[in-house]
């Protein structure tokens, strides 16, 4: 297992490196409360990366709404009651130097009364946000907006796009046809998202566009993220429209997008007509959304001894056939005691691995309990982790150490996340021994001209036991039995080989094996392992001097690759980027680390090379 040095500077955000500013309007409240009126509006903040590098794994949390009634022109009947119900938490990605993001919540409330609708009254709401990074500690700011008593209109139209695929994983798109009437310059106009009771369980805001508009100096064409102005340059015309396309990630298949929980509607102020309009036309909904995410979960060796190394290996498919899905999180417990070790990142076992270059973080060496693995890193432009296309897969493959204790029956459950909702989940079983019922020497699957060659060799085997070898499909983990081959005799040391031609193994790669072994009481013992793929570049050639090692690799001139350095048990020890020259590079050996049998690996784009040798 190879590791990748994960870089990042080492003091929490401070007030210097974000500046957050909430991009929100009023809260607006009808003070007729109307069984149409609107019980909650969007509110949003943009946060800039000001810290001058990158900001990696970003958090937003609205960890607050508080209140404050001023007395005088305060309410004088309801029960203030302001929630948030999209999540208060929300996990943003890596932020490039000087770039933004918008975080969207959708804050509910109930009705109050007031004694006018021709004022902003004196009450206000009190919101408190954290910033956080991948480093410990965080960075809090407070916001105040005032109450906006509003009067009711219904002229607005709204209809999900067709483009939509109502799949957990998956973005919807709203289209909004806001109708504004006419606001005098330097007054307040709020074009919002807002629901009649509850924001639809199982969806989060992920922005919004302006795409069509008759008052483009002030609300232009492709204007992202932005639903409120307070900077009106001229008086708007009666009757002037602006559409809107807000953008919903679709997190859980809980309910459908109709009339009775989207409402949009406008604010503006002209003088003594506050209004607020929404919907009164047909509604275009959805049906309840689908979860096409299923998981499964198997672990390399279900009998280990203790202090024993072993593999599990996650797979996340979509089943949909309509369309690609994204996850964001994946949690993973680990039994009592076990802890982390390496990711596998070797994509020649399988193409789509969550590995350490496609997370925004992972776990560090050695960890135990909850693993937390975060995807929303953008890998290119448009592009992010971790895209699981249609009727495919996903695995995350990683190593830890068992438990120094003796154990039966260990379960380790892992959790996919969209948002913060799990949409999947899956378990293996292991179980920690004093001895194994047999000793496997080796298990190795090789891929040949002819198929792929299947052997193993195993020690002190009895007759009567019995072997089965099954290749497990990478995409739906369906276990396929090719051998069953009962022990005739005692043998000190047993070996078989099988020759598999199944065109599944011609056509696809991350194939594994699971090699199950009976004993004559029943026990039984299973392991796995991968196809090895032959090498097909150049091997690197080494010379190791008393302080250097030399690597010639004849297929690099002048680049610089990332070389890695192992010890025999996996361990990391080395991890840079190394400039070739004419296909010669050298690597500084320190005396202490450097020792014993050592794997040193060069990657060279999605290839790589690795070779082995002894430092005395």
């Amino acid at each position: 297992m190879v590791a990748a040095t994960f870089t990042s500077n080492s003091y929490a955000l401070s007030s210097g490196d974000v500046n957050v500013r909430l991009i929100s309007g009023y809260f607006w409240l009808d003070n007729s409360c109307t069984v149409g009126g609107p019980q909650g509006k969007v509110v949003s903040f943009r946060i800039k990366n000001t810290k001058g590098s990158l900001i990696q794994n970003f958090k937003f949390e609205l960890t607050g709404l508080t209140f404050v009634p001023t007395g005088g022109v305060s309410y004088t009947s309801g029960t203030p009651s302001f929630t948030c119900r999209t999540s208060t938490t929300l996990y943003m990605g890596d932020i490039p130097a000087g770039d933004s993001v918008t975080a969207f919540f959708f804050v509910g409330y109930n009705c109050l009364m007031y004694p006018n609708n021709t004022n902003i009254t004196t009450d206000y709401l009190t919101l408190n946000t954290r910033s956080s990074d991948i480093n410990t500690g965080s960075l809090t700011n407070s916001f105040n907006r005032q109450i906006y008593v509003l009067r009711n209109s219904n002229n607005n139209t709204i209809n999900i796009l067709a483009t939509s695929t109502n799949t957990v994983g998956t973005q919807t798109t709203i289209s909004v046809a806001y109708s504004i009437s006419n606001v005098k310059p330097s007054n307040i106009i709020d074009m919002e998202l807002s629901t009649l009771n509850t924001f639809p369980a199982g969806y989060s805001i992920m922005g919004c566009k302006i795409t069509a508009s008759t008052i483009t100096a002030d609300f232009p064409v492709n204007l992202t993220n932005t639903h409120y102005s307070n900077s009106i340059t001229s008086n708007l015309p009666s009757g002037g429209t602006v559409t809107i396309e807000w953008y919903l990630k679709i997190t859980q298949a809980t309910t459908g997008l109709t009339s009775s929980n989207i409402v949009p509607f406008v604010v503006s102020d002209a003088g003594s007509s506050q209004r607020w309009q929404a919907n009164t036309t047909a509604f275009t909904g959805t049906s309840v959304p689908t979860n096409p995410i299923t998981m499964t979960k198997r672990a390399s060796k279900i009998n280990n001894l203790v202090n024993d190394t072993l593999s599990y290996t996650i797979v996340i498919r979509n089943t949909s056939t309509l369309t690609d899905v994204t996850i964001d999180r994946l949690i993973d417990k680990l039994p009592r005691d076990f802890n982390f070790r390496y990711l596998e990142t070797n994509t020649g076992i399988f193409p789509r691995l969550v590995t350490y270059a496609n997370c925004t973080s992972y776990p560090a060496f050695q960890d135990t309990n909850y693993l937390y693995f975060n995807g929303h890193k953008q890998l290119s432009a448009n592009v992010y982790s971790w895209v699981i296309p249609k009727q495919d897969s996903i695995k995350l493959i990683y190593s830890i150490q068992v438990s120094s204790l003796a154990g039966f029956g260990d379960t380790n459950f892992v959790y996919a996340y969209v948002g913060n909702d799990v949409v999947a989940n899956a378990f293996a079983k292991v179980n920690v021994l004093t001895s194994l019922p047999v000793k496997l020497l080796n298990f190795e699957a090789k891929r040949t001209e002819k198929g792929v060659r299947v052997s193993w060799l195993a020690s002190e085997v009895k007759a009567g036991e019995k072997f089965e070898l099954y290749r497990i499909d990478p995409f739906n983990g369906e276990e396929v039995l090719i051998k069953s081959q009962i022990v005739d005799g005692y043998s000190n040391y047993y070996t078989v080989e099988v020759m598999d031609i199944s065109e599944l193994n011609q056509a696809s790669n991350g194939i594994a094996y699971k090699l199950r072994h009976i004993n004559t009481s029943g026990i039984t013992s299973d392991w796995s392992t991968f196809i090895e793929e032959p090498t097909q570049q150049t091997e690197i050639n080494l010379q190791v001097g008393d302080n250097l090692l030399f690597i010639q690799y004849p297929m690099v001139q002048n680049k610089s690759l990332q070389v890695v350095l192992t010890d025999i048990t996996g361990k990391h020890i080395f991890d840079s980027d190394i400039e070739f020259v004419n296909g010669m590079a050298t690597l500084p050996l320190n005396a202490e680390l450097h020792k014993g049998m050592l794997l040193i690996t060069v990657y060279n784009g999605a290839e790589q090379c690795s070779a082995k040798f002894v430092r005395l």
